[in-house]
């Protein structure tokens, strides 16, 4: 599902972070001859270029995590944490962080390769930006928890408790990840929006409105979004999205009651 409206951003967390990141930005430079270099006029103290936060417990546990496997570096002029989007994967599962974190980036120049920097945010938080591939370049492609900058950047939270709006989306997203969606044919017995779920080991078509429907994506979730209990008023939303959805855009096929035996029972089913 793409997102249609432009994502808003806080630019308060960090200023420098919605500029161009470039790979060779991140490269040390080599260091200059000093005695032939006339000394600079002393220059008024500049502000920094990002908003300073405290950081906890929590951030100390990601940045030490990081660092002692080799595979990140603290940037205390910038405030901010230098690693790779797979290295912070494994450490958002070993941590057991907050919320999604999810890289198409294999990682596999580690420990040593870098392509993100995460810039610390109240409440033990982070935002995690990749590097872009050079100036005017297009945003990187990352997996479908990023989102994308109006200044270009690819960015995503990442131990951040997700808010009701994120959390709706979130199991829309799951939901169509997980399930096909369809729409039955006007006139027929049986109209309206569906999906195909598995169920006692063999695919069924149930209504999207329906408990069976609830029942099942419920169960999804719980396997899927471990931080998450979804509450019964999340439901209403996100059945109006799907049922939209499968009814707008998804295929439309005929629907038809099948009544089979399974295991020496009769069993109805909607194919």
């Amino acid at each position: 599902m793409t997102q249609e409206q432009e994502p808003i951003i806080d630019t308060s967390l960090s200023p420098s972070t919605f500029v161009d990141v470039d790979e060779q930005d991140t490269q040390e430079t080599n260091t200059l001859n000093l005695k032939d270099t006339p000394k600079p006029a002393p220059k008024k103290q500049e502000e920094k270029k990002y908003t300073e936060v405290k950081l906890s417990k929590k951030h100390w546990e990601l940045i030490n995590d990081l660092t002692e496997r080799g595979c990140a570096e603290w940037d205390a002029e910038n405030g901010r944490l230098q690693s790779h989007t797979a290295a912070v994967k494994k450490a958002h599962s070993e941590l057991q962080l907050k919320g999604e974190f999810e890289t198409l980036a294999s990682g596999k120049d580690l420990p040593r390769d870098r392509n993100c920097f995460l810039y610390p945010i109240e409440k033990g938080g982070w935002l995690v930006c990749r590097y872009k591939g050079g100036k005017g370049g297009p945003p990187v492609k990352e997996a479908d928890t990023w989102l994308e900058s109006k200044a270009g950047s690819t960015y995503c939270l990442l131990n951040m408790a997700p808010k009701r709006g994120d959390i709706l989306s979130q199991i829309v997203n799951l939901a169509m990840r997980e399930f096909n969606f369809f729409h039955a044919l006007e006139g027929k017995a049986i109209s309206g929006a569906f999906a195909e779920v598995e169920r006692y080991g063999h695919t069924e078509v149930v209504p999207v409105e329906g408990d069976t429907f609830r029942r099942v994506l419920r169960i999804t979730i719980t396997e899927n979004m471990r931080d998450l209990i979804a509450l019964s008023d999340h439901f209403k939303n996100v059945t109006d999205h799907l049922r939209a959805y499968a009814i707008e855009r998804a295929p439309e096929y005929p629907v038809y009651v099948r009544v089979a035996g399974f295991k020496g029972n009769f069993v109805r089913d909607i194919l």
